[in-house]
């Protein structure tokens, strides 16, 4: 992430997006994922003109690219963790501190 020199509207938006991004929640009303499409909408026209008038950046699409891998990257860190520590608990193996792993 540090090469990337993310701003802190960048971070903002990437933890929106995150939080937002609902595709993986089973369950969910359709007015909840409608509100959360909207959400997302809103939040990706907000980054095109942070991008476009805040940082004069037209061709910031292979920036973003990079940003969104942080956010796969971290998923799947996420996911790794949650299988370890799943396992631990089955074979009763170790203890996983995870706080500021991430």
């Amino acid at each position: 992430m540090k090469f990337l020199q993310l701003t802190q509207y960048e971070i903002a938006y990437l933890l929106a997006h995150t939080l937002w991004n609902v595709q993986d929640i089973p369950g969910l009303s359709s007015d909840a994922i409608r509100l959360a499409d909207d959400l997302s909408q809103q939040i990706a026209n907000d980054v095109h003109e942070y991008y476009t008038y805040g940082m004069r950046l037209p061709n910031y699409v292979n920036r973003l690219i990079k940003m969104t891998k942080l956010i796969d990257a971290s998923k799947e860190i996420a996911k790794d963790i949650q299988e370890i520590s799943v396992m631990s608990k089955i074979f009763d193996i170790f203890h996983i501190e995870s706080s500021g792993c991430l």
